[in-house]
């Protein structure tokens, strides 16, 4: 089991997806005679402390990662770019050129629900 490193996993500190607390997780680890143990709490990194010192004392390599929710943006949000690096109509912000501006920041902080010119 040397040559294999679980990257996905999830401890008590992932509410309703894992019950171990990563120390238990590294001992698991180390008894399998892993070289590495990837942690990736779900939307936290509240695990990272204590899995790295638990790591470090088993001599297993630590990996820290976390499985992030992203939910779609509202009707408000500022349009993400594409894969460009250009936001819809060529650019994004009141003078284009595929980068926010500090105009259209400004009036989407205060609330007006405009994010672009």
């Amino acid at each position: 089991m040397k040559d294999y490193i679980e990257l996905h996993a999830h401890s008590a500190y992932s509410l309703l997806r894992g019950t171990s607390p990563p120390e238990t997780l590294v001992a698991g680890a180390a008894h399998l005679g892993m070289r590495g143990l990837a942690l990736t709490d779900h939307n936290n990194v509240y695990g990272a402390v204590s899995f790295q010192k638990a790591a470090h004392a088993l001599d297993i390599q630590p990996i820290l990662g976390a499985e992030l929710t992203i939910e779609s943006p509202s009707k408000d949000a500022l349009p993400l770019p594409d894969a460009s690096g250009r936001g819809p109509g060529g650019g994004v912000g009141a003078a284009g050129g595929g980068r926010l501006t500090e105009s259209p920041l400004q009036s989407h902080a205060g609330g007006d629900g405009v994010g672009t010119a």
